[in-house]
């Protein structure tokens, strides 16, 4: 299809684009290149335009006309304009948007809603901060809870954050080769996704058994490892108040703290058991034996291994 061909919308914007259109586009970006030693532009690796490498002559992107010999990177801005702008943008975003918060289909309202949006507000300095907080009130938002688990990245980040874990990556460290071992195991390698669209984010994809056993093998890791000092990097046991020392006071501490909200009653009573070993989970437990002080930490191992821990 020629790009004259394709439909327009009411506002005389096509409603797609077609091979032309990225051809084009190309031509515009001709000339923007980054600073690496060459022509005395220093070996910075930043962005550098290169006025002598642009195609000068006239394009046409999206309906957009760009006449030729425009001012440097004139055209590129215009190609990036016309893209920001485009309603199309706005729905593809927006779904993306919705899918990360709501559901892996989420409800079409909520969607047409933050697309609209993210379309006005296109030159807004805050326009995503304005679609998120548009989809964050939605009552589809709101009502919906456990559509989305947590992907690898996201289970280490939270269980690091909630242990407080004292864990800084090296280069050359063992342990950070260790938690990476681990980590990549779990099927979300740093940057080791090949295509541009990124690691799914569908609930379906992370389900499986190697995501799941490995990101427990992960938790598991941070609960038992030491640092060269023989210091827990996750140490329940400096975390906890000191009046908290029967089975159900650490049982809902750590919940609470983990999670930020209660836990279902089957499985608080599961973790409550794991904690008491048959002690009356009201009894105080002597947290300076060293069998109690293990046992706490894998309580907490536990929390992290725990479905609820997983929903987002």
């Amino acid at each position: 299809m020629q790009q004259n061909q394709v439909p327009v919308d009411g506002q005389g914007r096509p409603i797609g684009y077609v091979d032309a259109d990225v051809f084009e586009s190309t031509r515009c970006f001709t000339g923007w290149s980054f600073a690496n030693g060459t022509s005395g532009d220093g070996d910075t690796g930043l962005f550098h335009y290169r006025p002598e490498w642009h195609d000068r002559f006239q394009k046409t992107v999206l309906g957009t006309f760009m006449p030729q010999d425009q001012p440097d990177m004139k055209d590129g801005q215009d190609v990036l304009d016309a893209l920001a702008s485009h309603p199309g943008t706005g729905r593809y975003i927006a779904r993306k948007l919705c899918q990360r918060f709501i559901s892996d289909d989420p409800p079409q309202s909520v969607i047409d809603t933050a697309a609209a949006l993210f379309t006005a507000q296109w030159q807004a300095p805050d326009q995503i901060k304005q679609v998120v907080q548009t989809i964050l009130l939605s009552d589809e938002f709101l009502t919906t809870w456990g559509e989305k688990i947590k992907r690898p990245y996201e289970i280490a980040t939270s269980a690091l954050r909630a242990g407080k874990t004292n864990f800084v990556p090296g280069v050359d460290s063992g342990d950070t080769n260790s938690f990476f071992w681990r980590y990549d195991g779990a099927g979300q390698r740093l940057y080791g996704w090949p295509a541009p669209n990124g690691y799914p984010d569908a609930k379906g994809a992370w389900k499986s058994m190697t995501p799941r056993v490995m990101s427990w093998r992960l938790c598991g890791w941070l609960i038992d490892f030491t640092d060269d000092f023989d210091n827990f990097y996750v140490d329940p046991l400096a975390q906890t108040p000191g009046h908290r020392r029967t089975a159900n006071e650490l049982a809902d501490f750590w919940i609470q703290r983990i999670l930020g909200r209660s836990m279902e009653l089957e499985d608080r009573q599961e973790i409550v058991q794991f904690m008491a070993q048959g002690i009356n989970p009201d009894f105080d437990l002597n947290l300076n034996d060293e069998d109690t002080q293990e046992r706490l930490r894998s309580m907490v191992g536990l929390i992290f291994m725990s479905p609820e821990f997983l929903w987002r």
